[in-house]
């Protein structure tokens, strides 16, 4: 899936979750799902932490935490 984002920071990511995060659901069941970004503008961590918080119900502090903990 590509996500047609702007490179700027104030892009606003939040519209995609829904259709990122059913994406990711449908994909990570058969094979293993990869989440990038070209930029480097932490879009690639906002959408795993935004899944996290969704499929798990976490707090986005947890989610965060647990993001840069497997980033490191």
């Amino acid at each position: 899936m590509i996500i047609a984002a702007e490179d700027v920071e104030h892009f606003n990511l939040a519209r995609h979750f829904d259709k990122m995060i059913d994406f990711i659901e449908k994909h990570k069941a058969v094979c293993n799902v990869f989440v990038h970004c070209f930029a480097g503008v932490s879009r690639s961590s906002t959408t795993v932490i935004a899944y996290l918080m969704k499929s798990n119900g976490w707090t986005y502090k947890k989610s965060r935490e647990l993001c840069a903990q497997r980033r490191n």
